[in-house]
């Protein structure tokens, strides 16, 4: 919670004191007079606040509050204090990321061993940056020696700019050194299991170089592995403009085309539990591979909750999956809840929750009334219709909850982003399956992989042709970046008017709802 009171979470006990203090005294005040056996109509909603409110429920929230606030203020003053008077330095670490190449250095992640001969800079990252002219190059485990210039990371310069020090915290990562010498003392420094799942991230990266051009490679990387960061700048803004940058980040769609494709292959032969079992391990492995990217833990944590789930015959809840997902991310780094991918994620994932339902109910109460028409329509057309509309309820249901994390961020809204995500709803299931199958084959059968990849390349071109809408007339509005109080008041009144909605077209018709129906009759 220190995150949303960067100073102090005193303001969240207020209202939860204030809370209890009236839900302590009894649901119908002294002075009300009222029969025997009968509540108040507005006392009788407020017992249900007083169930869910009770001082068990707020002294957990208290206490939580205050170690999750207690961590963050340790972990903020630690970013900005422990490498504060540094300057040059030399140290020692392990490289724990690939190369990343940039304009004119080679970038490195390290996990530091010390600094100046100070063991309290130990399980610290810094960004090693080494010039390009230098051809020695650093590999993931690698031990290494090195001396340079500290640079503390930036923070925004204008309102709304990009916080340079804040996305570091995202990576817990300190700052970066302009590297003046290194020396690699040892090599595989690293846990065993962390190294091959990056030797398989490499071969990944290295099948996927070998069958496909340039840019069509480096976006099969961000669809499949996660990584778009050798994407060109100009294709991610016609991907955000389109509304389709999603695709570019591995999340709960990609999951779950990954788990078809293995169950059309696994579970005739190796059957059904056994095949829940194989995908369990594979997801395990695969969020490893992927460096845990919080969409992918988030997508993987529920998929495997879900097949346990199967596996023990009980009921999944969807609700306490993602929200176990979420608990498990911001323990390892509760910076991560300022990472855009983990918002949209998540943001959308619950949208898709509390929306689906009524979109879908909307979009197919639009029919066709003539009844010439209504009866010449063959079935199959009906299905398809069908199909569409329950793909255009997930896509507005999940833009309905991320509209105003994307404005926040981008200051810019796509207005075919119904066009474009039922397009690539068609496309992009066959080249998730299809880039994993073309994977494998290069590594068993190159010659397969060369044929797999015409039709693999064909589909990617179509993505990034369906991008280009994004280039069309009157495609993008401009909005002035919302306040806080702005996006709670947007979420508040959707959320009304989704439990509104919900009420007038409830066939269980019960108290409650006749008065929720005579007062949206009167709205």
């Amino acid at each position: 919670m220190g995150l949303y009171f960067k100073y102090s979470v005193v303001l969240l006990y207020i209202p939860a004191i204030a809370i209890y203090k009236i839900l302590k005294g009894r649901c119908v005040p002294k002075w009300t007079k009222c029969p025997k056996g009968n509540v108040p109509n507005g006392h009788r909603y407020f017992r249900y606040v007083k169930l869910i409110l009770n001082s068990k429920v707020i002294m957990i929230i208290i206490i939580i509050s205050s170690i999750s606030n207690g961590i963050v203020l340790f972990q903020n003053q630690q970013y900005d204090n422990l490498y504060k008077n540094i300057k040059n330095l030399s140290g020692k670490g392990i490289v724990v990321s690939n190369k990343v190449e940039k304009e004119y250095k080679n970038k490195y992640k390290v996990k530091v061993t010390n600094i100046n001969g100070n063991s309290k800079y130990k399980d610290t990252y810094l960004f090693l940056r080494i010039d390009k002219k230098d051809t020695n190059e650093l590999k993931y485990g690698d031990e290494v020696t090195f001396s340079g210039d500290f640079t503390e990371p930036t923070t925004r310069r204008n309102f709304g700019g990009f916080n340079y020090k804040e996305y570091l915290k995202t990576v817990k990562v300190f700052g970066s050194i302009n590297v003046d010498n290194f020396k690699v003392t040892q090599h595989n420094k690293t846990n065993i299991f962390f190294s091959f799942s990056n030797s398989c991230f490499l071969k990944f990266e290295k099948a996927i170089d070998s069958v496909l051009k340039k840019e069509q490679a480096e976006i099969l990387k961000g669809i499949l592995l996660g990584d778009s960061s050798n994407i060109d700048e100009e294709i991610k803004e016609q991907f955000r403009i389109s509304s389709i940058s999603h695709v570019l980040a591995v999340s709960g769609m990609h999951v779950s085309y990954l788990v078809i494709g293995i169950n059309l292959f696994l579970k005739r032969k190796a059957g059904k539990n056994k095949t829940k079992v194989i995908i369990i391990l594979f997801l395990i492995f695969y969020m490893f591979i992927t460096g845990f990217s919080p969409s992918v833990v988030r997508a993987c944590v529920m998929e495997i909750l879900v097949l346990i789930a199967g596996l023990i015959h009980r009921r999944n809840d969807t609700i306490n999956s993602l929200s176990l997902s979420l608990i498990l991310i911001l323990i390892y780094n509760p910076f991560l809840i300022m990472n855009i991918g983990l918002q949209f994620s998540y943001i959308g994932t619950i949208g898709i929750l509390f929306f689906y339902n009524n979109v879908l109910k909307i979009l197919k109460d639009i029919k066709i009334k003539n009844k010439k028409w209504k009866y010449r329509i063959s079935p199959k057309v009906i299905k398809i219709t069908d199909r569409i509309k329950e793909i255009l309820a997930v896509t507005i249901s999940a833009q309905i909850a991320i509209i105003p994390i994307m404005i926040y961020h981008f200051n810019v809204f796509g207005i075919y982003f119904f066009l474009t995500n039922l397009i690539v709803s068609v496309i992009i299931g066959p080249i998730i399956i299809l880039g994993i199958i073309t994977i494998f084959c290069y590594m068993i059968i190159p010659q397969i992989a060369g044929i797999l990849s015409v039709s693999l390349s064909f589909l990617i071109q179509c993505l990034i042709f369906i991008s280009n809408i994004g280039e069309l007339p009157y495609s993008k509005i401009y909005i002035q970046t919302p306040s806080i109080f702005q996006i709670v008041i947007y979420y508040i009144a959707i959320v009304f008017l989704n439990f509104c909605y919900r009420i007038y077209n409830s066939k269980i018709i019960s108290a409650t709802r006749k008065k929720g129906k005579k007062f949206n009759c009167i709205i």
